[in-house]
């Protein structure tokens, strides 16, 4: 597993925990990230890492978060995700190494 020490000490939330959510969320928090997850799915939220909250996004307070990363099969045209996002000014991204997410971090 790849980790990062960029993501140490922030706040994500991460929507979607298929194959890419699950691993973003293993990612994150092994990188020392505070990670808040969900899936309307029980069984995803049931294999979840260790540590990790559950709380759908959509019910709980954003700011202060420092990004969402939202799982490919989450439809962004659709889903009320991006304009709850842009109201608490948190970014959001498609995949833990999108690189609008990490060159910030990378690249100076």
């Amino acid at each position: 597993m790849i980790t990062s020490p960029v993501f140490a000490g922030k706040r994500y939330a991460v929507l979607g925990l298929a194959r890419s959510g699950l691993a973003t969320v293993a990612t994150l928090a092994a990188s020392g990230a505070e990670v808040t997850a969900w899936d309307n799915r029980e069984q995803a939220r049931a294999i979840v890492s260790p540590g990790v909250t559950l709380a759908d996004p959509m019910e709980i307070d954003l700011v202060g978060f420092d990004g969402i990363v939202v799982s490919p099969g989450v439809p962004l045209n659709t889903h009320p995700i991006a304009k709850k996002a842009q109201a608490a000014n948190v970014d959001i991204n498609r995949a833990l190494f999108d690189v609008d997410m990490v060159a910030p971090h990378v690249i100076e």
